[in-house]
């Protein structure tokens, strides 16, 4: 079951390598599980290349991989230009794990902190134009409809819809205990706004509202949902669950499929493309430390399915170029003999522990192209937690744990640039339609960073 707290690293290097055999090591992805039927794709060549970042296209090309309404992906409208700088930073707020919502006209920010409220700052300069009691905890990316209403959860099992000021538009206080979803009514993810609907989970339900807040049908899942749901083109939600199964619920509220990925929880969000295929992915087996990314077309039949080391707990990508970009947590086993004390003597065995990064798999076959590796602690909670944004020029955006921004491309191929800022950062960073790049992070801050 997913926890939501770091823990004391649990795997170390047992024995003394040089640096450099450790750094080959601990870069390398983890080679592909076999999965029974179903073939998982092993990674092109005998190491990965150095990571591909996005080339620009064409808005016609583009549109071949966005999945339309709802089908997320990481998909930014605005471009990027460097170097960006802090125009503003807005500090003494709490902490902040989710994705920030972003107002129709690009002038209000909003922010669902763990301390329990919703912050709406000004866009130019980060002052408050609202904070908003949510009573309790929230994980969840404000989604914010065209009208300007912003809808958000927290722990309190409340989905709230308020005004462009913070006034209550609707509140719906979701059942708990017996009756209720399992134990922890949670809104732990972000709403869908899918028509004249709002799709959201709590606990193992998924719930789908109208526009005034009243339930119109509900889902039991077998396992608590940490994902957040997604649209195929045709109004079906996808979504996983931790009893390791991935749904899809028809636009009436009825289940389409059921599909298993062999366990663990699946908690790496979906991601459409436009044919109606998505992908998805799971936490990593206790046996092996690996984790899996799957592919699957909208009936839920498995098209591919690749492992990868170590956890994904966060939205998955889909770029441009139609491949497939997933962070995930340290992970996966080598286990590699060494000679003993005396060349003549037994040999000694060690295990090393693949570092946390951001992959890329082709989208057709999953084969692991590319990956851009980060300095791991040695603790399978750590690393990255989602996928890149996608600027419209081709850069990619992901958080980090080191407490930094990091950007990949430009026009000079793979380029690493990376910005400092006070905490973790675990979630996507924002593109705005004006270039603007926001991010917040665990220490409680929100930077807007512009060239």
């Amino acid at each position: 079951m997913t926890t939501r707290l770091r823990t004391a690293p649990f795997v170390i290097v047992l024995l003394t390598l040089s640096a450099v055999t450790v750094r080959r090591v601990l870069h390398q992805p983890a080679a592909p599980l076999p999965v029974g039927a179903v073939t998982a794709v092993a990674p092109s060549g005998s190491a990965p290349t150095p990571f591909a970042p996005l080339a620009p296209v064409a808005p016609a090309e583009s549109a071949a991989v966005a999945g339309g309404p709802g089908s997320r992906g990481g998909r930014a409208s605005g471009a990027i230009t460097l170097p960006l700088r802090v125009r503003w930073q807005r500090t003494s707020l709490t902490a902040i794990a989710a994705g920030i919502g972003v107002a129709p006209d690009g002038k209000t920010l909003y922010v669902a902190t763990l301390g329990g409220r919703l912050e709406a700052l000004a866009t130019s300069d980060g002052s408050s134009r609202f904070s908003f009691d949510l009573g309790d905890r929230s994980y969840t990316a404000p989604a914010v409809a065209a009208d300007g209403t912003i809808y958000v959860g927290s722990d309190a099992g409340v989905l709230y819809a308020l005004r462009p000021n913070g006034d209550v538009r609707f509140r719906t206080k979701l059942p708990g205990g017996a009756g209720g979803p399992k134990k922890h009514p949670e809104i732990d993810v972000a709403p869908l706004l899918l028509g004249d609907e709002v799709v959201f989970a709590a606990g193992n339900v998924l719930y789908r509202c109208g526009r005034d807040g009243a339930v119109k049908s509900t889902f039991a899942a077998p396992g608590k949902i940490f994902t957040a749901p997604a649209a195929l083109p045709d109004g079906t939600v996808v979504f996983g669950d931790q009893a390791g199964f991935v749904h899809g619920i028809a636009a009436d509220g009825t289940p389409r499929f059921k599909t298993s990925l062999g366990g663990p929880d699946v908690d790496g969000s979906p991601a459409v493309f436009a044919n109606g295929d998505f992908v998805i992915a799971t936490d990593a087996a206790a046996s092996t430390g690996q984790g899996h990314v799957a592919r699957l077309d909208g009936r839920g039949a498995i098209l591919w399915k690749t492992a990868i080391a170590g956890h994904v707990r966060g939205p998955l990508s889909i770029g441009r170029d139609g491949d497939v970009r997933v962070g995930h947590f340290a992970g996966g086993k080598t286990v590699f003999q060494l000679p003993g004390p005396s060349q003549q003597g037994p040999t000694q065995q060690g295990i090393l522990q693949h570092g946390p990064g951001l992959v890329r798999l082709r989208g057709g076959d999953g084969a692991i192209v590319s990956e851009l590796a980060i300095r791991g602690t040695g603790s399978t909670e750590f690393g990255i937690a989602g996928g890149p944004t996608e600027s419209a020029n081709g850069y990619e955006l992901f958080g980090s744990p080191h407490d930094e921004l990091v950007l990949v491309g430009g026009a000079g191929g793979a380029t690493v640039t990376r910005i400092p800022v006070d905490g973790d950062v675990d979630a996507p960073p924002a593109v705005l339609p004006s270039g603007e790049v926001v991010v917040a992070t665990r220490a409680g801050s929100v930077y807007l960073l512009a060239p």
